[in-house]
């Protein structure tokens, strides 16, 4: 397990509150989760919900929550999502483009409100087997804390969190255009099993897709919950070329000398 990455609202909010209870991760047991038929959308100032020319990530239609987060702020609770930038998922990029990401998402439900929570968000590697997986070891684009404020009870929201730094995907001899989004679910104040927020799952089941490492790093969320993926993905502002450094004449000579 990762050490975590800790920001000042996490440890003031520890501090007023107390320590964490260490219970076992996975399901809250007794807990229920809750079909989601509606989801509103949250966009914050800088972040513009028209231009996205394409989403990474799971995005599909949702289906119901699930009771699974625990808000470890000493081990972390942490999510990977795969992304990946290519021309079917994106058509505006392809071999030598890059794409700015501007956004990321996480799809949570509120059994109870109001609810003030601390999500870490960051972009890393990846390691290329059958079934890929993330390294955190390997970080694109740098991690940030970011706070979110809810006030109603028993419905589901997707929360848009800006990058606050410039963060971009390539598709080039740099890049293979692929990564994970790693999310981590750090602080709730309503730690109560039955009433801190689920994370809303799409309906449709994917794997590969996304990771849950409770015991080991390649813990898939389908084979752990046998449910659909979290809905968790990025925006992809724009597809830029890559500019290509053309050698000058002396360069050129040297090579055919």
């Amino acid at each position: 397990m990762r050490f975590p990455r800790y920001g000042w609202v996490v440890i003031a909010l520890l501090v007023a509150t107390g320590s964490h209870d260490a219970a076992a991760r996975g399901r809250a047991p007794g807990v229920p989760s809750y079909p989601v038929t509606k989801m509103s959308h949250t966009i914050p100032n800088g972040v513009d919900g028209t231009l996205p020319v394409c989403q990474l990530g799971v995005t599909g239609g949702f289906g119901s929550s699930e009771p699974v987060l625990d808000f470890d702020p000493v081990d972390g609770d942490y999510f990977y999502t795969w992304l990946n930038l290519d021309s079917l998922n994106c058509t505006q990029c392809g071999l030598g483009t890059y794409g700015q990401l501007t956004a990321a998402h996480v799809a949570l439900f509120f059994p109870t409100a109001p609810e003030t929570a601390v999500v870490g968000i960051s972009v890393v590697g990846i390691v290329q087997t059958t079934c890929r997986f993330q390294d955190p070891n390997i970080v694109y684009c740098a991690g940030f804390d970011y706070l979110i404020n809810w006030q109603d009870a028993q419905l589901a929201n997707d929360f848009a969190i800006p990058f606050p730094e410039e963060c971009k995907l390539e598709i080039t001899a740099l890049g293979s255009g692929q990564a994970f989004l790693e999310t981590n679910f750090k602080y709730s104040s309503l730690m109560a099993p039955a009433d801190r927020p689920q994370i809303v799952t799409q309906a449709s089941v994917i794997r590969c897709q996304t990771y849950n490492p409770i015991t080991f790093p390649q813990e898939d969320w389908v084979d752990t919950f046998g449910v659909g993926n979290p809905i968790i993905y990025a925006d992809v502002q724009k597809c830029f070329h890559v500019p290509t450094l053309r050698k000058s004449w002396g360069q050129l000579k040297q090579i055919y000398r």
